[in-house]
């Protein structure tokens, strides 16, 4: 009996006699390998012993490895078609898959290791590992010699629903922290990420109007590994 026809009765379905689907239906898996572990398939039709061995034979798991290149925004995927060179089984490989698809600039610096998980129809597994390269075409997506960040300078916290609050609008940037002081150097005001922006009280009061030092900390929404530090002073007008 050829391999092809073998695989035929890999598929349950394709099995043409009670006692062969009795064997596939009833037998666990690990009572399949205690038999095929004899030296001789004592007790076992030859063409039963030859499909069982076909049936918990892990498949091969091929890899390839790709260099991907960042879009505009830093942002690059892939699919698993894409890492795959030529996985096979004895019988039918079911399903490819993938510890990550996508890559941002974070990725830009090494090669990044994706493992491919190769499935065959009895659900053995087998997996290899695929570098991928991550470069930035335009060598600006994720490159900055300096990140550019500024507050206003001046807001003013009347609740007119107009510049009522102190933030910033620089969409590529986004602060982990900020401190606001007074002409004193008490500090009135300290941010951490997910926190509200300042709205020019203290202790539950609007501040008086005057200059107040703002200190920020910031990184690149891009790369996170882009980080910077800025102060200023800011106006506050009611």
């Amino acid at each position: 009996m050829t391999q092809s026809i073998l695989c035929q009765f890999c598929h349950v379905g394709h099995l043409h006699t009670p006692f062969l689907k009795t064997v596939f239906f009833v037998m666990t898996l690990d009572l399949i390998k205690s038999l095929l572990q004899l030296k001789t398939p004592q007790g076992i039709p030859h063409n039963v012993y030859q499909i069982l061995q076909l049936w918990i034979v892990s498949p091969n798991a091929l890899c390839k490895d790709l260099i991907v290149y960042l879009d505009s925004n830093g942002e690059a995927s892939i699919t698993v078609d894409e890492i795959d060179d030529g996985s096979y089984d004895n019988c039918t490989v079911s399903k490819l898959a993938a510890s990550n698809l996508k890559f941002t600039c974070d990725d830009v610096t090494k090669p990044v290791d994706v493992t491919l998980y190769v499935t065959d129809n009895s659900n053995n597994i087998d997996s290899c590992v695929s570098k991928i390269t991550v470069i930035d075409p335009a060598k600006e997506n994720c490159v900055f010699s300096k990140l550019v960040f500024t507050f206003p300078n001046a807001f003013s916290p009347n609740k007119d629903d107009l510049n009522d609050v102190l933030w910033h609008k620089n969409s590529n940037i986004e602060v982990d922290e900020l401190k606001v002081y007074n002409r004193w150097g008490e500090q009135i005001y300290s941010y951490q990420r997910k926190g509200k922006p300042w709205d020019g009280t203290y202790m539950d009061e609007f501040v008086q109007n005057g200059l107040y030092l703002w200190v920020a900390t910031f990184h690149s929404i891009k790369n996170s590994r882009l980080k910077d530090k800025n102060s200023g002073h800011v106006l506050v007008i009611r």
